[in-house]
């Protein structure tokens, strides 16, 4: 402050050289008086700005300390530099305990490695701000989620704090942690109920199938027995077995267990040719429509189980339309938008529709919900398994496709079918070629099978066409026989499923005596990797149960390729 004086100076001296003239004076005190109020002005805006910031600051106090999220700050190495009260609670630590305390250590152990990814990650990219949820130990032991947004502070580009607002999630996560307990109960009940009805369909059909096998069996044992009637069981037992081995490959399929093998399939033809086919066996009271996509669409599908699919929808719409009808099918291409609405999950790419329209009877809702249930049907005791659509729906998915139904009673149905659309690429992928010709021969073939009967038959016909034929019950004796005759044997037949060695552990046990040796295993599943394996090896694959024509056609397949 300056200090001015009293009175104004009324007569000053004057000196020739250094004096000032009154008015000189008088200019310099009224500069020192402007000076001072400006300095007064200056000093009021100091003091008026201070109390601003104190303000600024108590008001921020009083929201941090009051709010009910956690509320901290830490420096660039982790370390807390200010906790307010909510993070106190929460955590359980005093405040002077927080203070100094680097974060890291108050995320559970398992969790640490990635919240200190994330860490290092913002302040190393600056990334001005971040979420992250991370299990907490509190001083306790207890266990708190949080879910923390994490700000960066800058002073001339240089990280000098990071700030954080964390909100406790544990009760929401835990509450969603029932919920998912709770839809997995239900799920878990769903299934065991699908589960138990596939069980009584199962056993139904096969106890079905057995009685047909055994009564005519008991037929067969009877002396003085007709030719013609001899023929007749032989041929009732062998389409009893074939109904077996088919409902056997339905459940794979609905299983997602069935060997699929892809090849090019143009849709158009292959509807066009089934439908043909099928349209001889429908009644004549069933008018068949087709309307074809112009720019002949194709999939990688397994073409056998194709025709399945369209088997089962169309029997579906002939048994809808017990008076008579129409039955539409048609092909589109749906491009990749209108998937994306109808089906989140699909991929990217352009998609086959074949629908299969009926003017049937159509169903209610409760009924199309469970249209693709394993086992559930409408019809009648003995009219139909409940699988076919169960079917459709696996073999569907297991081609990466969808499938849905729209119907209400009265109206029909539709069924729409979608694949995706084979690249350029997959357009050349074609099945490999059957062997034909004779196949019969005269070389030595080790034949390994631990069901003693089929064992039995299998080697009696092989004889039959000629082969000499050496037969082991398991793994170990295979492997035992095969060190004595090695030189004598030109291929070895094995079943995968045997006792103390497995078929494929004994295979290559034998192709490390001799390598040049052939492999033709058999099974009714075999698991991808497994079946990768062993066609990497070279070795072929034949399907249980045993087609006597495709064992000796594939036997003579391998031999005659050496």
């Amino acid at each position: 402050m300056v200090n001015l004086p009293d009175s104004p100076i009324t007569s000053p001296s004057r000196d020739d050289d250094a004096g000032k003239s009154r008015e000189e004076l008088l200019r310099e005190l009224a500069d020192l008086r402007r000076e001072y109020v400006n300095l007064k002005i200056l000093e009021h805006e100091h003091e008026r700005a201070l109390a601003a910031v104190r303000e600024g600051e108590e008001r921020y106090r009083q929201i941090v300390e009051t709010a009910t999220d956690i509320i901290y700050r830490i420096s660039p190495e982790g370390y807390f530099t200010y906790a307010n009260p909510v993070a106190v609670r929460i955590m359980g630590y005093d405040l002077k305990e927080i203070i100094g305390k680097n974060y890291i250590d108050l995320v559970r152990p398992d969790f640490r490695k990635k919240a200190m990814k994330h860490y290092l990650r913002q302040t190393k990219e600056r990334l001005p701000s971040t979420y992250f949820e991370f299990p907490a130990i509190t001083k306790d032991g207890r266990e708190v989620w949080l879910g923390q947004n994490v700000q960066i502070i800058l002073y001339e580009n240089e990280i000098i704090e990071l700030q954080s607002v964390a909100r406790d999630l544990t009760e929401m996560r835990r509450a969603e942690e029932e919920r998912q307990q709770l839809q997995l109960q239900l799920i878990h009940a769903q299934k065991m109920e699908s589960v138990g009805r596939l069980a009584g369909g199962i056993a139904h059909d096969f106890n079905n199938i057995l009685g047909i096998i055994l009564a005519y069996s008991n037929l067969l044992e009877e002396k003085n027995l007709p030719p013609d009637k001899v023929s007749i069981s032989l041929d009732a037992i062998k389409r009893a077995v074939e109904r077996a081995k088919g409902m056997v490959k339905q459940l794979l399929t609905l299983a997602r267990k069935s060997d699929a093998t892809l090849e090019y399939v143009e849709v158009n033809e292959a509807v066009r040719t089934f439908s043909e086919m099928i349209m001889g066996t429908f009644p004549q009271t069933i008018a068949f429509s087709l309307v074809l996509d112009p720019s002949q669409p194709g999939i990688l599908a397994d073409q056998n189980q194709f025709h399945q699919i369209l088997l089962n929808l169309f029997v579906n719409a002939r048994d809808a339309m017990p008076e008579g009808g129409t039955l539409e099918v048609s092909t589109a291409v749906a491009d990749e938008s209108s998937m994306q609405k109808k089906f989140p999950q699909s991929s990217n790419v352009p998609y086959v529709c074949i629908a299969v329209r009926d003017t049937g009877v159509g169903m209610d809702e409760p009924t199309r919900a469970r249209v693709f249930e394993p086992f559930f049907s409408t019809k009648e005791h003995g009219m139909g398994s409940g699988l076919g659509l169960a079917v459709a729906y696996g073999i569907v998915q297991a081609h990466k496709g969808f499938i849905d139904v729209e119907s209400s009673p009265g109206h029909g149905s539709t069924f729409r079918i979608y694949f995706p659309v084979a690249s350029a690429k997959e357009k050349g992928t074609k099945l490999r070629g059957e062997f034909g010709g004779d196949d019969s021969g005269s070389e030595t073939i080790l034949f390994v099978e631990d069901e003693e009967m089929l064992r039995d038959v299998i080697s009696a016909a092989l004889t039959r066409r000629g082969y000499n034929v050496l037969s082991a019950g398991d793994g170990i004796t295979a492997v035992e026989i095969f060190m004595k005759h090695q030189k004598e044997i030109a291929l070895v037949l094995s079943d995968l499923g045997l006792p103390k060695l497995g078929g494929w552990e004994a295979c290559v046990t034998m192709k490390e005596i001799n390598a040049r040796i052939p492999f033709v295993v058999a099974s009714g599943f075999i698991e991808p990797r497994l079946r990768d394996e062993i066609e990497r090896s070279g070795a072929r694959i034949i399907s249980k149960p045993y087609e006597l024509a495709e064992v000796f056609r594939t036997v003579r397949s391998v031999l005659g390729r050496r």
